[in-house]
């Protein structure tokens, strides 16, 4: 009973101080390994990029392809970012 009720607690505190911060570093992390995936493998995008160590981390990135894709080749609009 007192586990429970200090765990609630410790999840409560938790989500009142730092869980917004975790979400949007979370998300800023997100769009910095979209950027890097941009750079490196720009061609699939139709960004003109020639780099030597691409073929080296493709088997690393592979699984990361729809995320990205489905990321970068998603229609922004400018209010999203307000």
């Amino acid at each position: 009973m007192i586990s429970k009720l200090t765990h609630a607690l410790k999840n409560f505190i938790y989500g009142a101080t730092t869980y917004d911060y975790v979400i949007d570093l979370m998300h800023k992390q997100f769009l910095h390994e979209c950027l890097f995936q941009a750079a490196i493998f720009g061609d699939r995008y139709g960004i003109p990029t020639s780099n030597y160590y691409r073929l080296r981390l493709l088997p690393l990135l592979m699984k990361k392809f729809p995320l990205f894709d489905r990321e970068i080749l998603r229609e922004k609009d400018l209010l999203e970012k307000l």
